[in-house]
């Protein structure tokens, strides 16, 4: 097995991989149970590079494209859960969004990488998920809306940010 050198967590050339492992034999009830509530289910993260990473929290995310019987839901892996210094490659936060409505799965990468050529955005790529050995797919990996991504393009993290509420459960 030869390394491959890539240009970061949202190289557009390279698929990253994902292995997340529950301890918790219900770890799909206590996801579903934590939609909408920011909290996470503790997990294990292991990647294509060799990182392992203990104590990770993850959670479904979304609304539009969140069903509790659906084997591939979005993702929020929060990799600095239970320990503050845990990183991917620079990053404290992946989402993983399922791509709902989009067959090719490469909308979202696409769309960030052009306009990040003329705007601030998101950095983005794709990536192949297993949870505990299972194969859920390919992913769009998306880069998390918060204070580092704010830094890229400005001078300072501080002042406002707006984000829209999510909808309540049914509404």
């Amino acid at each position: 097995l030869r390394a491959v050198r890539t240009s970061g967590l949202f190289d557009d050339t390279f698929m990253r991989t994902f292995h997340l492992r529950f301890q918790q034999p219900d770890w799909s009830k206590l996801l579903v149970q934590a939609h909408g509530t920011d909290s996470n289910v503790v997990c294990r993260l292991e990647s294509d590079n060799g990182l392992v990473l203990e104590g990770v929290g993850a959670r479904y995310k979304g609304y539009s494209s969140f069903a509790p019987d659906r084997d591939k839901n979005s993702l929020n892996i929060t990799l600095d859960f239970i320990h503050p210094s845990h990183r991917f490659l620079g990053y404290e936060t992946l989402n993983l969004n399922n791509g709902w409505g989009d067959p090719t799965l490469l909308r979202e990468a696409v769309y960030f990488g052009v306009f990040r050529r003329y705007a601030p955005a998101p950095r983005a790529g794709i990536a192949r998920l297993f949870i505990n050995g299972q194969n859920r797919g390919v992913y769009s990996l998306a880069q998390q809306g918060d204070s580092d991504l704010i830094r890229e393009w400005f001078p300072s993290a501080s002042g406002d940010r707006w984000r829209t509420p999510n909808k309540t459960q049914g509404a």
